[in-house]
Formats: structure tokens, C-alpha cells, sequence
């Protein structure tokens, strides 16, 4: 079996970012943001040939979630990271969104709101008519897209047919 450890995330200001995911969304930092650099050791080489042409260096941060995956955020110096205006277009490939499991979904989306980023849905909604499992899309400060859940991901599909 696989495990997701991490999802990278690039954000314009690391040190709010991770502020923000720490106190916001509970998440807790590994250790203190660093600097790679192109050319600055064996992290700065590594990095340039997975960022390729253009690459010149980037801060980081290490954030753990409860059941340990991991945010893993970039801001990138050179050249600098640019916000988009809308990081959810359904029709591209790659990743959408990432999900978290919260106790409070509503208390969580506001909290969100009121903190700087934003709903993208206006109200929480049940994921299956009638049951108690919850959902909201929302926006960290740099247009990264939120989904809430209110219970995991095992809990919310196990022992289902496959239809929503």
C-alpha cells in the first residue's frame, strides 16, 4: 500500500503561509523555514533539476498534519512566485485541491474567511443526502483551493457501491 507523506503548495509569502496553515488549519511546523538556492550544495542542485531552466532558489517550509501527511510550502525567490487568479480550473490536469478533516466544518469555513482567504462554496453540504458526512470548498490566502471534511476519507466511502 502507498501513503501520501506530502503535497507541495506554492504560496507567495512563506512565512504567512505558514503561520496561517498553523493557526487557521492546526497544522504544526517540522522545523524553521530554509533557503534553497541554485548552486548552494547538493538541496540547491537536487532542486534544479526538478524545477529545471529558470530555477534559482526558493524558501520552505515543513508543516504536519494529525495523521502525519505533510503540506510541504514553497515560495520561490527567483524568479518570484505569482498568484493566479483562479488556481480551480476543472478542465486542467494536475492537482485541484487538497482536503482536510476538521471537527467543524462551518466554524472552520469562517474561520477561513475571516483570516484572509475565502469560501468557494457559499454553505456546507452533505456529501450523501441524508447522512452526516460534510463538506466546503474554500481558498487559503493565495488561492490554493480547501476542501473541509467533517469525518476521514475511509469513514465518509467505505462500504459504498461507488455512486456518490
Amino acid at each position: 500500500m502507498t501513503a501520501i507523506a506530502h503535497l507541495g503548495v506554492t504560496v507567495t509569502d512563506l512565512d504567512h503561509a505558514a503561520a496561517w496553515y498553523e493557526d487557521v488549519l492546526g497544522f504544526e511546523a517540522l522545523g524553521t523555514p530554509v533557503e534553497v538556492l541554485d548552486g548552494g550544495g547538493y538541496a540547491g542542485e537536487l532542486a534544479a533539476t526538478v524545477f529545471g531552466a529558470g530555477f534559482g532558489g526558493f524558501r520552505q517550509a515543513h508543516l504536519a498534519s494529525a495523521n502525519g501527511a505533510a503540506l510541504e510550502l514553497f515560495e520561490f525567490l527567483h524568479p518570484p512566485s505569482e498568484p493566479r487568479a483562479d488556481n480551480f480550473d476543472f478542465r486542467r490536469t494536475g492537482i485541484s485541491h487538497f482536503c482536510v478533516v476538521v471537527p467543524d466544518v462551518e466554524r472552520t469555513a469562517r474561520r477561513i474567511a475571516a483570516r484572509g482567504g475565502r469560501r468557494r462554496t457559499r454553505e456546507v453540504k452533505e456529501i450523501f443526502p441524508g447522512e452526516p458526512y460534510r463538506t466546503c470548498f474554500c481558498e487559503d490566502p493565495f488561492g490554493n483551493v480547501v476542501e473541509l471534511y467533517s469525518h476521514s476519507h475511509e469513514r465518509t466511502y467505505a462500504n459504498r457501491d461507488g455512486s456518490p
